[in-house]
């Protein structure tokens, strides 16, 4: 049983939607973390100081770099579902990065 083009389709943004949603919600923990909690006993036991603090321009990077690569790889699924002959055709990554 084969699907129309519109259940495709609607199958891909119902995908995009989700992956966005997902990438905002990490976006947002990322570049808006929320509040240390207030030092209480455990902080003066062994285990204090013992976990380095990720650099932030790094573990802001290893956030957006996924978010761009997620949208190039829908725009190239876009680009090669939607081919202009109807046939599966071959667009490089590049063309659409670019």
């Amino acid at each position: 049983m084969l699907m129309s083009v519109a259940v495709y389709d609607t199958l891909f943004w119902v995908a995009v939607a989700a992956c966005a949603v997902a990438q905002l919600f990490i976006l947002k923990a990322v570049f808006f973390p929320a509040p240390p909690p207030m030092a209480g006993p455990a902080a003066d036991g062994r285990a204090a100081g013992r976990l380095r603090a990720p650099s932030r321009p790094l573990e802001m990077a290893w956030v957006v770099l996924p978010v761009i690569a997620l949208v190039a790889v829908f725009v190239w699924a876009w680009q090669l579902r939607h081919a202009s002959d109807g046939a599966p055709s071959r667009v490089s990554i590049s063309a659409v990065l670019s």
